[in-house]
């Protein structure tokens, strides 16, 4: 089982540049610190989040990257790698798959 984020979801990103303070902490850190976001929309269904967190001690960058799928595309690769498709979902809890969710989920057999 593999789940991926959806053409859809792409669809709805928006680019975007943010900043936080987290007095208390938070995910990246225990103590406080500030989160300076950007939100990057390429093209062939590809974002990035950068994340840039300061804190007393240090700083750094986190890149997270993401690549979005449709059914189609999700398939092909699937069987380009010499996976067989068992059965597609609309998440990994076995919902029905439907084109406007935000994720997809393949059962794939090698």
């Amino acid at each position: 089982m593999l789940d991926v984020f959806s053409a859809a979801k792409y669809n709805h990103f928006q680019e975007k540049k943010t900043w936080e303070i987290c007095h208390n902490g938070g995910f990246w850190r225990e103590d406080k610190y500030v989160a300076l976001n950007g939100c990057y929309k390429y093209s062939n269904n590809v974002t990035l989040e950068q994340i840039s967190i300061i804190s007393n001690r240090e700083a750094a960058t986190y890149y997270l990257w993401n690549s979005y799928f449709t059914k189609e595309t999700l398939i092909k690769e699937a069987n380009d790698a010499g996976f067989k498709v068992c059965k597609i979902f609309g998440d990994v809890t076995g919902s029905s798959y439907q084109e406007d969710n935000f994720t997809i989920a393949i059962l794939l057999e090698k």
